[in-house]
């Protein structure tokens, strides 16, 4: 992935960001789809014991069933406003960075071949200082 940002940037050759885009939602696609239908349909037979089946009821049948096409779309850390009907909530990790790459990869490009570099770059260091410190500050 860093190969292609690279070649752009060094050797100036074309960079097509809708297919960067592309290749990557379907390389985090895959993986979470497989993640997905395994916890659906295999992790309930693997464990055993007298508070299992409610624990995988609890924790990832029941938001599974419901919310499984948020996985499968990469936006499962907007959807489901309570993150208790999060089906696996380790799965929004993975959409927040598909996300990031889907929004900073255009700016980057943009701020690469503006001959505005340093005021784009200073606002851009500027907006994820202020956006770090909201945390903090709220």
């Amino acid at each position: 992935m860093n190969d292609r940002l690279v070649s752009m940037y060094v050797k100036k050759t074309q960079f097509n960001m809708l297919l960067f885009i592309i290749k990557n939602y379907l390389y985090y696609m895959i993986s979470v789809s497989y993640m997905t239908v395994a916890v659906m349909f295999v992790f309930p037979f693997i464990g055993d014991g007298p508070i299992f089946p409610q624990v995988m009821n609890d924790f990832f049948l029941d938001s599974c069933s419901t919310y499984w096409w948020t996985n499968i779309l990469l936006i499962s850390n907007w959807v489901p406003w309570n993150s208790q009907q999060m089906c696996m909530t380790n799965i929004a990790l993975i959409s927040n960075e598909f996300q990031m790459i889907v929004v900073l990869i255009p700016l980057f490009g943009f701020i690469y071949k503006n001959y505005y570099r340093r005021l784009l770059a200073t606002v851009f260091f500027l907006i994820g200082i202020g956006g770090s410190l909201v945390p903090v500050l709220y």
